[in-house]
């Protein structure tokens, strides 16, 4: 009996202990700290505790969530204080800590890379499947500053474009070999301008016929509106290395896709359950999108007074409000009627024939009116001649005569044809100006609809254009012959670069 007891006891235990769950410790190298940074970095701790679930805990403390503000030298002892701390899992999110993470030969703590990378400075290896790095994994989008510096040619042909990146990665990256290296032999010249502000772009537009906006991810919505407008009145066209999300805000154009960050968010839990299950993280799958898709703003190239290029037309996905930006007023149903009532010529003449008939009444009703008539004649005979005196040398004979209808039936019957041509007349205004209102109606509506068939045939060319990228997504997947356990679209949301 105390056999079968010390059994059941140890079984008891071995079972409390079996699912005893580890805690790990997430720590978190980020660019800058801002009200938007914070919601995303929410929404990613939030995804990761929901998909690792009861495999792990998940924590993070607020003391290993460290912001170095682009300061290359302050991202490279925020990484080695998280070396040194309890942090099981560092996730690296903006360009100057995944410039220091780059330059690490090896790597004491599994480390996540996520952001955007530019193909033509990484030490990335963009072919591979795996990092196969120990303890390191990268979950990248690709920019190509070559790429979008030759889209912004072909839709502008700038002579002088300005390079905005972040004051701190400028310091540290080779931006003017690049820059020169991509536009050497194009007749173009360039400026670097570092920024730690809106202003300081602003600041450096003098001279410019165009901007690449090759960072700028941490901007606020407000701050790219802000920056938008400013380009918008100088008139310089813009291009942004940041997502579909600011073209709508008013910037020119962009190559990044526009895709889910929820889904992105749930690569990086996924990849964390995988190593909290025990798959390291050099043999997990990178996920690189290295498809490019021009999104172009329709508002800001009307304002801009860019046309559209038919050769890009396939290849670009429209942003903003079909409508001309450059009229000076916009008009309400109400607004064009008035306006149909003020300046319709055939209206205004019925109205002045309904003025003329009210008259012609008037002057119906005048034959009952009094008719008075008055006579006066002067005599003035000469002085030589007017010696008698019954012959005034000045007479003057006067007389006043009234006379009134009392009544008449032609009187009356001509002031009742009178009044009802006048209703006549009116009728017929009012009958005109009804087939005003509805013609101009017709062609208020009928010009919204057209507005409304844009917008859906639109929508109808993006969706196309979604299955025709899917279907070549599956195609491709076939072909491959790959087994493949999760395939999703990462989406961008002005994700940064290295």
């Amino acid at each position: 009996m105390r056999k079968h007891l010390v059994f059941i006891l140890f079984l008891a235990g071995f079972c409390c202990w079996s699912q005893t769950k580890k805690t790990y410790s997430i720590g978190m190298l980020v660019d800058v700290s801002t009200p938007e940074t914070e919601v995303l970095l929410q929404r990613l701790k939030t995804e990761v505790s929901a998909v690792v679930g009861e495999d792990a805990e998940i924590i993070f403390p607020a003391e290993y969530q460290l912001v170095h503000n682009y300061d290359v030298a302050l991202a490279r002892k925020n990484y080695q204080s998280l070396i040194n701390s309890e942090a099981d899992i560092l996730i690296a999110f903006g360009s100057a800590i995944n410039i220091v993470i780059q330059g690490q030969t090896s790597h004491a703590k599994p480390t996540i890379l996520f952001g955007s990378v530019d193909s033509d400075m990484t030490t990335i290896d963009l072919e591979n499947n795996t990092s196969g790095i120990e303890n390191l994994t990268y979950l990248m989008g690709v920019q190509s500053f070559d790429q979008d510096l030759k889209t912004l040619k072909e839709l502008t042909d700038f002579t002088h474009v300005g390079v905005a990146i972040e004051a701190g990665i400028a310091s540290v990256l080779p931006l003017d070999k690049t820059v020169g290296d991509i536009l050497k032999g194009s007749g173009t010249d360039y400026t670097i301008i570092p920024f730690t502000s809106v202003e300081d772009i602003v600041a450096g537009m003098e001279n410019l016929d165009a901007l690449y906006l090759a960072g700028g991810f941490f901007l606020m919505d407000e701050q790219i509106k802000m920056l938008s407008d400013i380009l918008i009145d100088k008139g310089i066209p813009s291009f942004t290395g940041t997502g579909p999300g600011d073209v709508e805000l008013g910037l020119m154009a962009t190559n990044n896709s526009d895709d889910n960050i929820n889904q992105f968010f749930r690569r990086i839990a996924l990849t964390i359950e995988a190593y909290v299950n025990g798959t390291p993280l050099s043999e997990q799958n990178v996920f690189i999108d290295f498809e490019q898709r021009l999104t172009a703003n329709f508002h800001t190239m009307q304002k801009l007074g860019i046309p559209v290029r038919y050769s890009l037309i396939a290849q670009t996905d429209f942003v903003g409000e079909f409508k001309n930006p450059l009229s000076q007023k916009t008009y309400s149903l109400l607004d064009i009627l008035n306006e149909n009532f003020e300046r319709n010529l055939s209206l205004q003449s019925q109205q002045k024939d309904v003025e003329l008939s009210q008259q012609d009444v008037k002057t119906a009703k005048s034959n009952y009116y009094p008719d008075i008539t008055a006579n006066a004649s002067f005599t003035n005979v000469d002085e030589s001649v007017a010696f008698a005196p019954l012959s005034p040398e000045f007479s003057t004979d006067g007389s006043i005569q009234l006379t009134q209808t009392i009544y008449s039936e032609a009187a009356n019957a001509n002031i009742t044809v009178q009044k009802n041509l006048q209703k006549a007349q009116e009728a017929n205004f009012n009958a005109a100006q009804l087939d005003a209102v509805l013609e101009a109606s017709n062609l208020y509506f009928n010009a919204l609809v057209s507005k409304v068939n844009v917008r859906i045939q639109n929508q109808n060319l993006q969706l196309t254009k979604e299955n025709l990228k899917l279907a070549k997504q599956n195609y491709e997947a076939g072909q491959s012959g790959k087994s493949i356990c999760c395939v999703f679209r990462a989406k961008w949301h002005r994700i940064p670069k290295l």
